[in-house]
Protein backbone atom coordinates (compact mmCIF):
# COMPACT_ATOMS: atom_id res chain seq x y z
CA UNK A 1 0.00 0.00 0.00
CA UNK A 2 2.71 2.74 0.64
CA UNK A 3 5.37 1.81 -1.87
CA UNK A 4 8.67 2.83 -2.50
CA UNK A 5 12.20 2.88 -4.84
CA UNK A 6 15.59 1.98 -3.08
CA UNK A 7 18.11 1.93 -5.72
CA UNK A 8 21.99 1.27 -3.21
CA UNK A 9 23.73 2.82 -6.30
CA UNK A 10 22.27 6.45 -5.01
CA UNK A 11 20.70 6.27 -1.68
CA UNK A 12 21.46 5.56 2.12
CA UNK A 13 19.41 2.98 3.18
CA UNK A 14 18.40 4.68 6.26
CA UNK A 15 18.93 8.05 5.44
CA UNK A 16 16.92 8.45 2.31
CA UNK A 17 13.26 9.67 2.51
CA UNK A 18 10.54 8.02 0.03
CA UNK A 19 8.92 10.10 -2.40
CA UNK A 20 6.28 7.58 -2.86
CA UNK A 21 4.92 7.58 0.50
CA UNK A 22 2.65 10.02 -1.37
CA UNK A 23 0.26 9.03 -4.54
CA UNK A 24 0.35 10.74 -8.04
CA UNK A 25 -1.60 13.34 -6.36
CA UNK A 26 0.85 13.75 -4.01
CA UNK A 27 -1.91 12.53 -1.16
CA UNK A 28 -0.58 10.41 2.05
CA UNK A 29 -2.74 7.80 1.56
CA UNK A 30 -2.57 6.24 4.85
CA UNK A 31 -3.95 10.34 6.27
CA UNK A 32 -6.85 9.53 3.41
CA UNK A 33 -9.09 7.56 5.23
CA UNK A 34 -11.75 9.02 6.94
CA UNK A 35 -11.98 10.96 10.21
CA UNK A 36 -13.34 8.31 12.92
CA UNK A 37 -14.40 11.53 15.42
CA UNK A 38 -16.05 13.28 12.29
CA UNK A 39 -17.46 11.23 9.66
CA UNK A 40 -20.75 9.02 11.33
CA UNK A 41 -22.27 7.34 8.34
CA UNK A 42 -21.60 3.81 7.63
CA UNK A 43 -22.38 4.20 3.60
CA UNK A 44 -19.43 2.99 1.51
CA UNK A 45 -20.31 5.68 -1.76
CA UNK A 46 -20.93 8.38 1.09
CA UNK A 47 -17.49 7.58 2.96
CA UNK A 48 -15.56 6.94 -0.38
CA UNK A 49 -16.83 9.94 -2.17
CA UNK A 50 -14.28 12.46 -2.91
CA UNK A 51 -11.23 10.17 -1.90
CA UNK A 52 -8.21 8.98 -3.75
CA UNK A 53 -8.94 6.30 -5.77
CA UNK A 54 -6.44 3.67 -4.22
CA UNK A 55 -8.11 4.71 -0.74
CA UNK A 56 -11.62 3.94 -2.28
CA UNK A 57 -10.60 0.61 -3.83
CA UNK A 58 -8.93 -0.51 0.05
CA UNK A 59 -12.16 1.00 1.53
CA UNK A 60 -14.37 -1.05 -1.10
CA UNK A 61 -12.49 -4.25 -0.15
CA UNK A 62 -12.47 -3.06 3.66
CA UNK A 63 -16.31 -3.07 3.91
CA UNK A 64 -17.14 -6.31 1.55
CA UNK A 65 -15.08 -8.38 3.07
CA UNK A 66 -16.10 -9.88 6.76
CA UNK A 67 -12.48 -9.60 7.57
CA UNK A 68 -11.33 -10.41 11.66
CA UNK A 69 -8.18 -9.00 12.23
CA UNK A 70 -5.60 -7.35 9.80
CA UNK A 71 -2.01 -5.37 9.85
CA UNK A 72 -0.60 -2.77 7.84
CA UNK A 73 3.35 -2.72 7.46
CA UNK A 74 5.14 0.18 7.65
CA UNK A 75 9.01 1.41 8.05
CA UNK A 76 10.83 4.07 10.43
CA UNK A 77 10.45 2.32 13.80
CA UNK A 78 10.66 -1.22 15.22
CA UNK A 79 6.76 -1.53 17.19
CA UNK A 80 3.16 -2.94 17.22
CA UNK A 81 1.21 0.17 17.26
CA UNK A 82 -2.80 -0.08 18.40
CA UNK A 83 -5.82 2.11 17.74
CA UNK A 84 -6.75 4.61 18.12
CA UNK A 85 -4.46 6.52 16.26
CA UNK A 86 -5.73 10.00 17.16
CA UNK A 87 -6.86 12.12 19.57
CA UNK A 88 -10.49 12.97 20.26
CA UNK A 89 -11.14 16.13 19.76
CA UNK A 90 -10.75 18.50 22.20
CA UNK A 91 -9.00 16.03 24.75
CA UNK A 92 -5.21 16.51 25.32
CA UNK A 93 -5.42 12.76 26.92
CA UNK A 94 -5.08 9.91 24.74
CA UNK A 95 -8.62 8.41 24.25
CA UNK A 96 -8.40 4.32 23.87
CA UNK A 97 -11.03 1.81 22.29
CA UNK A 98 -13.38 -0.53 23.47
CA UNK A 99 -11.09 -2.89 23.02
CA UNK A 100 -7.69 -1.93 24.08
CA UNK A 101 -7.33 -5.06 26.03
CA UNK A 102 -7.19 -7.20 23.14
CA UNK A 103 -5.77 -4.57 20.80
CA UNK A 104 -2.48 -4.54 23.61
CA UNK A 105 -2.69 -8.43 23.39
CA UNK A 106 -2.41 -8.81 19.71
CA UNK A 107 0.73 -6.12 19.31
CA UNK A 108 2.27 -7.66 22.58
CA UNK A 109 1.84 -11.08 21.08
CA UNK A 110 3.34 -10.18 17.53
CA UNK A 111 6.26 -7.97 19.43
CA UNK A 112 7.09 -11.08 21.54
CA UNK A 113 7.87 -13.50 19.30
CA UNK A 114 9.83 -10.51 17.14
CA UNK A 115 13.11 -10.53 18.60
CA UNK A 116 13.99 -6.76 17.65
CA UNK A 117 10.58 -5.43 17.95
CA UNK A 118 10.19 -6.83 21.69
CA UNK A 119 13.77 -6.24 23.00
CA UNK A 120 14.06 -2.79 21.24
CA UNK A 121 17.81 -4.37 20.21
CA UNK A 122 17.78 -1.96 16.93
CA UNK A 123 16.30 1.08 18.10
CA UNK A 124 19.67 2.90 17.81
CA UNK A 125 19.19 3.00 13.65
CA UNK A 126 16.05 4.81 14.30
CA UNK A 127 15.20 8.40 13.98
CA UNK A 128 16.40 9.96 17.50
CA UNK A 129 13.52 11.32 19.21
CA UNK A 130 10.51 9.15 16.99
CA UNK A 131 12.19 5.78 16.49
CA UNK A 132 11.57 4.56 20.17
CA UNK A 133 12.50 2.77 22.07
CA UNK A 134 8.98 1.40 22.98
CA UNK A 135 8.16 -0.70 26.18
CA UNK A 136 7.81 -4.40 25.08
CA UNK A 137 7.75 -3.07 21.75
CA UNK A 138 4.40 -1.64 21.36
CA UNK A 139 2.58 1.78 21.69
CA UNK A 140 -1.06 3.08 21.28
CA UNK A 141 -0.75 5.11 18.75
CA UNK A 142 -2.02 8.52 19.45
CA UNK A 143 0.48 8.30 22.41
CA UNK A 144 2.95 7.73 20.36
CA UNK A 145 2.07 11.19 17.70
CA UNK A 146 -1.74 12.16 16.75
CA UNK A 147 -2.68 11.13 12.69
CA UNK A 148 -6.02 11.50 11.84
CA UNK A 149 -7.33 9.35 8.41
CA UNK A 150 -5.48 6.24 9.13
CA UNK A 151 -6.56 2.76 7.57
CA UNK A 152 -6.27 1.05 11.06
CA UNK A 153 -8.55 3.44 12.76
CA UNK A 154 -10.89 3.24 9.76
CA UNK A 155 -11.15 -0.46 10.11
CA UNK A 156 -12.10 -0.50 13.82
CA UNK A 157 -14.58 2.12 13.31
CA UNK A 158 -16.41 1.60 10.25
CA UNK A 159 -16.03 -2.80 10.02
CA UNK A 160 -15.66 -6.07 12.18
CA UNK A 161 -12.25 -5.91 11.75
CA UNK A 162 -9.16 -5.07 14.51
CA UNK A 163 -6.02 -3.79 12.72
CA UNK A 164 -2.97 -2.58 14.01
CA UNK A 165 0.28 -1.05 12.60
CA UNK A 166 3.56 -2.79 12.12
CA UNK A 167 6.47 -0.48 12.12
CA UNK A 168 8.97 -3.63 11.10
CA UNK A 169 12.42 -1.67 10.12
CA UNK A 170 13.78 1.55 11.57
CA UNK A 171 15.25 1.89 7.92
CA UNK A 172 12.65 2.80 5.93
CA UNK A 173 14.60 1.05 2.84
CA UNK A 174 16.91 -1.88 4.04
CA UNK A 175 19.17 -3.30 1.97
CA UNK A 176 18.03 -6.56 0.03
CA UNK A 177 20.32 -8.40 1.97
CA UNK A 178 18.60 -7.63 5.10
CA UNK A 179 15.54 -9.32 3.71
CA UNK A 180 16.47 -12.83 4.86
CA UNK A 181 16.94 -11.49 8.81
CA UNK A 182 13.60 -9.44 8.33
CA UNK A 183 11.93 -12.73 7.54
CA UNK A 184 13.53 -14.66 10.00
CA UNK A 185 12.15 -11.57 12.61
CA UNK A 186 8.62 -11.84 11.32
CA UNK A 187 7.94 -15.24 10.52
CA UNK A 188 7.21 -16.69 13.88
CA UNK A 189 4.95 -13.39 14.92
CA UNK A 190 3.19 -13.56 11.69
CA UNK A 191 1.84 -17.17 12.75
CA UNK A 192 0.47 -16.31 16.04
CA UNK A 193 -1.22 -12.99 14.79
CA UNK A 194 -3.05 -14.93 12.20
CA UNK A 195 -4.03 -17.59 14.76
CA UNK A 196 -6.04 -14.77 16.48
CA UNK A 197 -8.87 -14.64 14.43
CA UNK A 198 -9.47 -17.32 16.11
CA UNK A 199 -9.59 -15.69 19.68
CA UNK A 200 -12.57 -14.54 21.29
CA UNK A 201 -16.39 -15.80 20.31
CA UNK A 202 -17.27 -16.66 16.96
CA UNK A 203 -20.72 -18.25 16.21
CA UNK A 204 -23.64 -17.23 13.78
CA UNK A 205 -27.31 -16.13 14.90
CA UNK A 206 -30.50 -17.74 13.52
CA UNK A 207 -33.59 -17.27 13.86
CA UNK A 208 -36.11 -19.17 14.91
CA UNK A 209 -36.12 -21.63 11.80
CA UNK A 210 -32.40 -21.79 12.02
CA UNK A 211 -31.73 -19.62 9.43
CA UNK A 212 -28.84 -17.30 9.74
CA UNK A 213 -29.75 -13.47 10.37
CA UNK A 214 -27.62 -11.11 8.28
CA UNK A 215 -27.15 -7.56 9.88
CA UNK A 216 -27.44 -8.64 13.19
CA UNK A 217 -26.15 -6.65 16.09
CA UNK A 218 -23.64 -9.07 18.09
CA UNK A 219 -22.62 -6.86 21.90
CA UNK A 220 -20.63 -7.79 24.29
CA UNK A 221 -22.05 -6.73 27.80
CA UNK A 222 -19.44 -3.61 28.84
CA UNK A 223 -18.28 -3.27 25.48
CA UNK A 224 -19.76 -0.12 23.18
CA UNK A 225 -18.00 -1.77 20.03
CA UNK A 226 -20.94 -4.21 18.60
CA UNK A 227 -20.08 -6.40 15.72
CA UNK A 228 -22.63 -7.22 12.48
CA UNK A 229 -23.35 -10.24 11.14
CA UNK A 230 -22.39 -11.62 7.34
CA UNK A 231 -25.56 -12.61 4.81
CA UNK A 232 -25.38 -16.17 6.30
CA UNK A 233 -25.52 -15.00 10.32
CA UNK A 234 -21.69 -15.61 11.07
CA UNK A 235 -19.92 -13.50 13.68
CA UNK A 236 -16.25 -13.03 15.37
CA UNK A 237 -15.86 -10.69 18.16
CA UNK A 238 -11.90 -10.84 19.21
CA UNK A 239 -12.08 -10.91 22.78
CA UNK A 240 -8.94 -11.71 25.41
CA UNK A 241 -9.54 -14.90 27.92
CA UNK A 242 -12.07 -13.83 30.51
CA UNK A 243 -15.86 -14.48 30.87
CA UNK A 244 -18.29 -12.50 28.90
CA UNK A 245 -21.74 -11.97 28.09
CA UNK A 246 -22.96 -11.16 24.32
CA UNK A 247 -26.58 -10.36 23.13
CA UNK A 248 -27.66 -10.61 19.60
CA UNK A 249 -29.94 -7.97 17.95
CA UNK A 250 -32.02 -7.60 15.09
CA UNK A 251 -35.04 -5.58 13.05
CA UNK A 252 -37.89 -7.31 13.46
CA UNK A 253 -36.56 -10.06 16.26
Amino acid sequence: FEISNFSPQNASPCTHRSRARKNFNRVDLNRNFPNVWSENVNNIQLLAKGRQVETQAMMTWIMTNPFVISANFHGGAVVANYPWDSKKPGQEKVFLTADTTSFRELALTYSKYNPTMFHQSTANRCFPGFGGPFKNGITNGAAWYDVRGSMQDFNYKFTNCMEITLEVSCCKHPHPYELPEFWKNNEYSLLYFTSFAHMGNKGIVVDENGVGISDASVKVQGNDKSVTTTKRGEFWKILSQGNYTLAAYADGY
